[in-house]
């Protein structure tokens, strides 16, 4: 008897892909649809029909039955019915399933696939009148909300959060707790509405909405996390405490920040078209912020373009801006600052570079940015604390400063530590609040200084006065296609707020393309013969449904 192997071998593949096929099939079919109604479901039901649905989210304490038998897998959806509201005896879920590819949790992306595991919504299904987002209320000062239980702990990769209102949260720790914490990657936060907190005397600050670490000591590396398209509000609150994103994430984006110690606070690769208005002084003594990048999430490159800040002024030495704050230094570090208007500031600590050790943290590109001192006197620190050794590279471009500094010594990010870039043509533009006024830059504007209509290169010191950066942009764009975009655009003025809907909106400025060749404008704004307008919006009310 004589042995075929090559016969074998080939019987052995196809059985082997066979195999594989049936086993992908059988994972496809295992992921299912559940419904799950706090007000008409009951965790012995079936969980897969809206007229069956569990009464609780796998990883609830309160879980029990069919819910808590069930492990969920790659594909599933676990719907919230709107209007609901599950309550403290619910809350401090930790959730440690994941799904198998981040193909769920891109920029941008939308809805459940076949690879993540979606929390969310359907907005055709829903309790009273109307669609309105399920809700996750501890309550205030009661039961497991006085401890400092974190909402939702996210244990598991490939997860997407989407439209849910937090609230209730309650601070009476002096450890770290909050809405919700990523101790993985690739998690993705969007479309939801964070208030309602408070706290008890003595307590820590350090309450957040959303927080991505894998460790406590930096670089807090999570990769893929996202946090997008979110409300954090504390306009109905005491307004002494509460971060945005505290420690750090991979993407943070459009998203509308009001009444919070600090926005941003932590390690992040991308930063953009976020508003940050009014930070708040914290009842415990934290120093607040705008936005304060502490370095990188991961990797060496920083992206923060597009983001408003404003309205920082009765934040007594809080920062406004920080580029890479904290992690330390690293002299493969290459970011870039573009697009930004920051206006109605505290003076000091406007635009920050390094951190405080003596040694080279890298090359720094901070270019068309327009930026508004809160009393004019001072642009405000911009070079970090160079005076403690810290070195860097930077390349500073067409930057529009309203400042009654007109003429200052040096560039403003060139004092001891810098090396910068000079040339005989002055990088950026210094201009008083008056005389800006006169050319018609004004914070009434719908675009915050940007050039009024029927200026000229004669007739408003930005237009056609910068120098041609599209070699930054090709750049940028070998780094993330989305910015290289932005780069080569206006800035957009960041998002607005639908204070019925809690959702984030945009104003719809038109976009202006920068030239490929001639000069461009100095500022965040590229002029078109026309003051900058808005454009036609869709109905606010509007939201994707995930079937």
């Amino acid at each position: 008897m004589t042995w075929d192997k090559g016969g074998m071998m080939a019987r052995f593949l196809r059985a082997a892909i066979l195999i594989i096929f049936i086993l992908s099939v059988q994972s496809a079919l295992a992921s299912t649809t559940h419904y799950i109604s706090k007000s008409a479901g009951a965790d012995t039901n079936s969980g897969t029909t809206k007229t069956a649905p569990w009464a609780h989210l796998p990883g609830m304490p309160s879980c029990a039955s069919n819910c808590a038998s069930y492990t969920p897998v790659a594909g599933d959806s676990f719907i919230l019915k709107g209007g609901d509201t599950w309550v403290a005896s619910d809350l401090g879920i930790t959730f440690n399933w994941a799904g198998n590819s981040s193909s769920c949790a891109l920029p941008y992306g939308s809805g459940a696939t076949s690879s993540c595991i979606y929390i969310g919504v359907d907005q055709t299904w829903y309790t009273g009148s109307s669609w309105t987002r399920p809700i996750f209320n501890c309550g205030g000062s009661g039961s497991n909300c006085s401890t400092g239980t974190t909402y939702f702990t996210a244990n598991g990769l490939y997860l997407v959060l989407d439209n849910i209102e937090w609230t209730g949260i309650y601070d009476n720790t002096t450890g770290n707790a909050g809405y919700i914490v990523d101790y993985t990657q690739d998690v993705e936060v969007r479309n939801s509405y964070f208030h309602g907190w408070s706290h008890a005397g003595g307590a820590a600050d350090n309450f957040f909405a959303f927080s991505a670490t894998t460790c406590c000591t930096p670089p807090y590396s999570v990769v893929g996390s996202m946090f997008h398209d979110n409300v954090v509000d504390g306009s109905d609150t005491s307004k002494d405490m509460m971060n945005g994103v505290f420690l750090g994430a991979d993407q943070v984006y459009n998203n509308y920040f009001q009444y919070v110690v600090s926005a941003l606070l932590g390690s992040f690769n991308s930063i953009h078209d976020n508003l940050v208005q009014y930070p708040v002084i914290s009842f415990a003594g934290d120093h607040a912020n705008g936005i304060f990048n502490f370095g990188p999430q991961s990797g060496n490159h920083i992206l923060m373009y597009n983001n408003v800040v404003r309205h920082t002024t009765a934040c007594s030495g809080c920062v406004n801006f920080w580029l890479d704050g904290n992690n330390g230094p690293n002299p493969s570090t290459v970011a870039y600052m573009f697009g930004n208007v920051l206006y109605d500031l505290n003076p000091s600590n406007v635009i920050n570079i390094p951190a405080h050790t003596a040694s080279n943290y890298g090359t720094f590109y901070v270019f068309n940015n327009t930026v508004q001192g809160g009393n004019d006197s001072d642009y405000g620190a911009p070079v970090g604390q160079n005076s403690e050794g810290q070195t860097y590279t930077v390349y500073d471009y067409n930057n529009h400063w309203l400042t009654t500094i007109s003429s200052p010594s040096a560039f403003p990010f060139c004092n001891s530590g810098g090396t910068c870039n000079g040339g005989t043509q002055p990088p950026d533009l210094f201009q008083n609040l008056s005389a800006a006024n006169g050319q018609g830059y004004s914070e009434a504007e719908v675009a915050v200084f940007s050039p009024a209509s029927g200026c000229t290169s004669s007739t408003c010191a930005t237009v056609g006065s910068g120098v041609n950066l599209q070699s930054y942009c090709s750049a940028i764009s070998g780094i993330n296609a989305a910015a290289g975009t932005a780069c080569q655009n206006s800035a957009t003025d960041g998002v607005g707020y639908n204070t019925t809907t809690h959702t984030v909106i945009y104003p719809g400025l038109a976009t202006v393309a920068r030239p490929t060749s001639a000069a461009w404008d100095r500022g965040a704004y590229q002029y078109s013969g026309a003051q900058a307008a808005q454009t036609p919006q869709a109905p606010t009310s509007l939201q994707a449904t995930v079937q």
